[in-house]
């Protein structure tokens, strides 16, 4: 296995050799530990990197219930087929099910949570619309969205990896909105040429995360879900291995191999109605976040 590496880590290039990693410049062996140390305070600005944080950076700002996200694990659907713009909706529409109205998903599609607290911040586990990475995933929600997304775009973005664009995807979102008879409005950047030059996809991140929205974040081929954001970074669920940071130029980077960076939020504008997604097990009550300021 060749090795390479900028000069920070002490050596350039290496190969595994008889069980050893060895510096071909001096065929010293590689000290790991030096290696590891600084992987492990690596910070990027690398369009599309995803890095792993334990708080957010200076002036960070984040929607309140920023624990939802972090605590979602994989209760959503399984993306292998290209489909992680419908992961991210899946993942939002769950969200705004449990904070926003309670008939945003179907009862047969949600995974509530159950423990023995009384703030919804004090859970452990997140309620969700699927269950992916397991040997049985539940792909219930997911395919339902794929297939609104198939027949209002009269494609399959899980065919041949295809994706979809930010106009497709949104085409998605609104008729599941629709159908749902749930009132909202949209604030998109779809990726197109004005949207690139202006870096519209940006402002629409950062207003929606500073009004308590998450917001569809799509860049570097991938679909997210941002919560956080800071000078440098946008915190986001990744729909695949749960929560990370990117850096800023993930979503400001334009005109990408397949899909140009692009945003949707979606305001809920109508009357909320309590969820039921929280239970209490000791007092044997359902809890919306609503009730404690979440």
């Amino acid at each position: 296995f060749k090795l390479f590496s900028n000069d920070n880590l002490g050596c350039k290039y290496g190969v595994y050799l008889n069980e050893n990693f060895i510096n071909l410049e001096n065929n010293n062996p590689i000290n790991f530990t030096n290696i590891y140390t600084y992987f492990t305070n690596y910070e990027s600005t690398t369009c599309g990197d995803l890095l792993d944080y334990t708080e957010y950076g200076t002036n960070a700002v984040s929607i309140d219930a920023d624990f939802y996200f972090e605590r979602l694990l994989d209760y959503y659907g399984l993306n292998t087929l290209g489909t992680c713009g419908v992961v991210a909706a899946q993942i939002l529409f769950g969200y705004m099910d449990s904070y926003n109205n309670d008939n945003i998903v179907d009862g047969i599609y949600e995974y509530k949570t159950h423990e023995s607290f009384n703030n919804v911040n004090q859970f452990c586990f997140s309620p969700g619309t699927g269950l992916a990475n397991t040997e049985d995933p539940d792909n219930r929600f997911h395919d339902l969205l794929l297939n609104i997304f198939i027949e209002e775009n009269n494609a399959d973005p899980s065919v041949d990896f295809r994706g979809m664009n930010g106009q497709e995807q949104r085409n998605m979102v609104e008729a599941y909105m629709n159908s749902k008879n749930q009132p909202f409005s949209f604030h998109t950047s779809v990726g197109n040429t004005s949207d690139i030059i202006s870096n519209r996809q940006k402002t629409i991140i950062r207003n929606a995360i500073s009004a308590d929205r998450p917001v569809i974040a799509n860049g570097a081929r991938h679909s997210f879900v941002a919560y956080a954001y800071d000078n440098d970074y946008v915190y986001v669920h990744t729909g695949l291995v749960g929560v990370c940071k990117t850096p800023w130029s993930t979503f400001t980077t334009g005109l990408l191999v397949d899909n140009s960076s692009s945003a949707i939020d979606v305001e809920f504008t109508g009357t909320h109605f309590c969820s039921d997604n929280y239970y209490n097990t000791e007092t044997h009550t359902y809890i919306c976040p609503c009730e404690n300021g979440y």
